[in-house]
């Protein structure tokens, strides 16, 4: 499991380094000085970019899927967008301030075994928007920390569940804050980028942290409270339903239902239900893994933001690629399939398609 917890962090930093090498991808003057043609010295390299207030950067994700299986948590989620944006906010002190936004759509799955049984459920993500900051240190562009807001509507099913013998289906409007937080700047590219570079990810420590709120919470919580005062009465309200669907209903496992309601309502805090109730820590210890980004060669790629010629990084021996651009300052192109280190049901394909940077 340590081995696809570091994968999932290596994909979403590599995502996130889209937005940490950023600069100008249209009106370059440099744009046109190089052609498909031309080749880069192999003692070329490039330097860190330098951002400036406002500079913002658009992107495109056709689809971005994580699986996680193990034998008492499995989840499946899939995302996609049109646009995620990046827009440099802050350029004072040591490290850049930048908000992330964008529209999400998505879907997912998740099983996790509790000790009075398993609990499955589905999950349809729609128009979501999100919202947040990202900061990068200055002299590398290592990531300091992300903090996200997906505020949207959620269309869940809980298919099983040891509490209730039937379905549930409904949907909610909820808002969920997710924080991490890297105790040094985790940089994906080693600036000066030369062709026959390798580099890796240092040794960190990640922590997660975050809150889900709803209306339908509040609303849970105030019935659950009420339930649990009127305990005598819901007995008889089981029994009644029980002999309704031809299926009797234990009530003390609805009555331990109510006790973790009771606990993580009306605010899900995130850390304290994956550590209490999943069994799954929100602090994770990272070794130093070398040698996993490779710079194999130059040539000119064509993504939708135009043409551009590019450094092509090997990710973990070939299984993804990104794409460096010098005339633009920044990744333009990330796709793979990472299946030795996250079991991948679809490719990462990611584009740079806009922006505003000005030489």
């Amino acid at each position: 499991m340590k081995s696809k917890l570091v994968g999932i962090v290596v994909c979403v930093m590599l995502m996130t380094t889209c937005f940490t090498v950023a600069t100008d991808v249209e009106n370059s003057p440099r744009q046109t000085q190089k052609n498909s043609n031309e080749t880069l010295l192999l003692d070329d390299c490039t330097p860190v970019p330098i951002w400036k207030v406002d500079d913002y950067w658009e992107y495109q994700i056709d689809t971005f899927t994580l699986d996680l299986d193990e034998p008492d948590f499995r989840f499946h989620i899939q995302f996609w967008t049109e646009k995620l944006s990046l827009r440099v906010t802050d350029a004072t002190g040591e490290y850049y301030t930048t908000q992330i936004e964008g529209l999400l759509n998505g879907n997912g799955s998740v099983y996790m075994v509790f000790p009075d049984g398993p609990v499955s459920a589905t999950a349809e993500l729609t128009d979501a928007q999100l919202i947040g900051t990202i900061g990068f240190n200055k002299s590398d562009l290592g990531i300091t920390h992300i903090n996200a807001t997906l505020d949207g509507r959620i269309n869940v099913r809980i298919i099983e569940n040891p509490y209730i013998p039937f379905q549930i289906p409904f949907p909610f409007s909820a808002k969920i804050n997710i924080r991490i937080n890297s105790s040094v700047p985790y940089p994906i590219i080693d600036f000066p980028l030369c062709v026959n570079d390798t580099g890796g990810l240092p040794a960190t420590d990640i922590s997660v942290d975050g809150m889900i709120e709803s209306p339908w919470f509040d609303l849970i919580d105030r019935i659950n409270n009420i339930a649990q005062r009127r305990w005598n009465l819901v007995e008889i309200l089981l029994k009644i339903i029980g002999e309704l669907i031809g299926t009797p209903i234990d009530p003390e496992m609805v009555k331990q239902l109510s006790d973790i309601l009771a606990d993580i309502l009306p605010v899900v805090d995130i850390r304290h239900v994956l550590t209490t109730y999943v069994g799954f820590p929100p602090d994770f210890s990272f070794p130093e893994v070398p040698d996993i980004f490779f710079c194999n060669n130059t040539e000119t790629i064509t993504v939708c933001a135009g043409s551009f010629f590019v450094y092509n990084i090997s990710v973990v021996g070939g299984l993804g690629s990104m794409y460096y651009a010098p005339d633009a300052g920044t990744i333009v192109k990330i796709t793979g399939r990472f299946q030795d280190i996250i079991p991948f049901v679809n490719d990462i394909t990611l584009e740079l398609c806009k922006t505003n940077y000005q030489p």
